[in-house]
């Protein structure tokens, strides 16, 4: 079984372009961890995890990639961490963990080239989440500052927006990247928060002089800490409520909103909906009454137009009025109560 895991991995490797040189067993001692890892903070529950997955198998299945550096006299890890520190405390316990798989391929490696074949070994493996994807692309940024976010893609095979969301997360605190890093918050808060505190920058830049991003960040984060949100997409309703806002000509009502959820603690996205809903309640109703009377206008025009053109309704737009017709007849039994 284990043979097979081997030629798996070494199928793999191949299929990367990487250089394949062996695969044996090693002492864990021999192998240090790889300084370049954005998934540096690992959770104590993750190394947990798969130390009992392999107490309970007898051992590791599937090699580590490692390359040979002479200055260390080491061998650096490329793919495995999780694994590597998890045998490393089973051997403590017992002297059969400290040999293991490893699949060794040509090195040194630069440090862009260190990045980018850690990187690509685990988007085969679908191992990274996206704030460790995030923290990649954030060392190779460092390593060429200039580099485009279409040159940065290319060189990672992702898609541009993937690289953009990047530069989006790397605007976090160190501290709340951590957190996700380590499961301890969920990253999508933090990328859903940043953009739709964006859309919401681009329609009240002046509003946002008044805030810090970092203290913006830090105090929706802490709703989510107190368990006041607990969806990741309530922060969608942020946008929502500003794009509602200027739509109705109420951008003040929007501001007055947005420092609430600001500045009151227990104040909430879902909160601000019913808020903006309540005040702008006389004027939704004034709208919902002047698109009825467009749209049975344009209904009057065109039901014409079908009998004198002899225009045909096509059977997309037959079906949506027959939905049109069911959704009146509830609101008619509705009013007849």
């Amino acid at each position: 079984m284990e043979r097979v895991s081997l030629q798996v991995e070494e199928k793999k490797t191949e299929k990367m372009g990487l250089e394949f040189k062996e695969l044996k067993r090693i002492d864990i001692n021999e192998i240090i961890p790889n300084k370049l890892n954005p998934r540096e903070e690992i959770s104590k529950k993750e190394v947990s995890d798969i130390r009992n997955s392999i107490k309970e198998i007898g051992g590791i299945l599937v090699p580590l990639v490692v390359y040979w550096d002479d200055a260390k006299k080491k061998y650096v890890l490329l793919d495995g961490e999780r694994r590597w520190r998890a045998a490393r405390e089973l051997a403590k316990l017992d002297e059969k963990y400290r040999m293991v798989p490893v699949n060794i391929i040509s090195g040194p490696l630069k440090n862009e080239e260190n990045i980018k074949t850690m990187f690509n070994i685990h988007m085969q493996r679908k191992q990274w989440s996206t704030v460790a994807i995030a923290e990649a692309m954030g060392k190779l940024m460092k390593l060429d500052p200039k580099s485009t976010d279409t040159q940065l893609a290319k060189k990672i095979y992702v898609p541009v927006q993937a690289v953009r969301e990047a530069r989006l997360f790397l605007r976090m605190s160190a501290e709340l990247r951590k957190r996700c890093l380590t499961d301890d918050l969920d990253e999508y808060y933090l990328i859903l928060l940043a953009r739709n505190l964006d859309v919401c920058k681009g329609l009240f830049p002046k509003l946002f002089e008044e805030y810090k991003f970092d203290d913006l960040i830090k105090r929706f984060i802490e709703k989510v800490d107190a368990g006041l949100i607990i969806r990741t997409k309530d922060f969608n309703l942020l946008a929502q409520i500003a794009k509602k806002c200027v739509s109705l000509d109420e951008e003040d009502l929007f501001i007055e909103t947005f420092k609430k959820m600001v500045e009151e603690k227990t104040f909430t996205p879902s909160d601000a909906v019913k808020y903006v809903d309540r005040k702008l309640s006389y004027k939704v109703d004034s709208l919902f009454t002047l698109s009825c009377k467009e749209f049975l206008s344009s209904l009057k025009n065109f039901s014409i137009r079908v009998g004198t053109e002899n225009i045909e309704i096509p059977p997309s737009a037959n079906e949506l009025l027959l939905e049109i017709r069911d959704e009146l007849d509830r609101l008619v039994r509705k009013l007849e109560k």
